[in-house]
């Protein structure tokens, strides 16, 4: 691969990739602000969590990957980039809808819940690492890391779950302080965005 080719791709990369500078700050925040309610959820409410914790997280999934899905469209990013940012929104916001559908109407197990929450939660981090890899010569960004690996590792858990596997109660706390975390350094990036007035909407 030449330069020139190697160059274009990773600026391909930046401006399809959700947390590239040009991004709205006002999705950064509502990402963080989301993040951050449910992980509050979490430490107050810890018995009705933990028995909800499936329908929390596909809510996140869900309404992550449809911010994910919006930003996608709007940048109208072309090629195999484009592509990966808009399949990435549309597996999130399709996990989450079908596990909440399926459970508001009482379509399916507990099982199949954590299968199809599982299966999804695994490819929307995977593909967000793939991203972060595209975009390595820029440098690695620490919270997009974080936070893609977190789905992975939250999807690999479940997945062990509905094979009978009994470590998805003992992560309640670690996603807990994962969400905390994660949502608090997408609310103060949001206004870094903000502050510095770099922000540009997306064509």
């Amino acid at each position: 691969m030449t330069t020139e080719i190697k160059s274009k791709v990773t600026d391909g990369a930046k401006q399809a990739a959700p947390w590239r500078k040009g991004i709205p700050w006002g999705i950064v925040l509502a990402e963080g602000v989301l993040l951050v309610a449910v992980g509050l959820f979490l430490i107050f409410a810890q018995d009705a969590a933990r028995r909800l914790l499936g329908q929390i997280l596909a809510i996140v999934i869900g309404v992550t990957g449809g911010i994910q899905l919006y930003g996608a469209l709007r940048a109208k990013q072309e090629g195999q980039l484009g592509q990966l940012n808009t399949i990435r929104g549309a597996v999130g916001l399709g996990a989450g809808a079908l596990v909440l559908v399926l459970f508001i109407f009482n379509l399916m197990t507990l099982q199949t819940g954590r299968i199809i929450l599982g299966l999804g939660a695994v490819a929307f981090g995977a593909i967000g690492i793939y991203l972060i890899y595209l975009t390595r010569d820029s440098g690695i960004r620490i919270g997009p890391a974080i936070s893609n690996g977190f789905w992975v590792l939250f999807g690999i858990l479940l997945l062990l779950a509905a094979i009978g596997g009994t470590m998805l109660a003992s992560i309640s706390e670690a996603i807990n302080v994962v969400l905390l975390l994660g949502g608090a350094f997408l609310i103060i990036w949001a206004f870094v965005i903000k502050g510095s007035k770099k922000s540009t909407p997306v064509n």
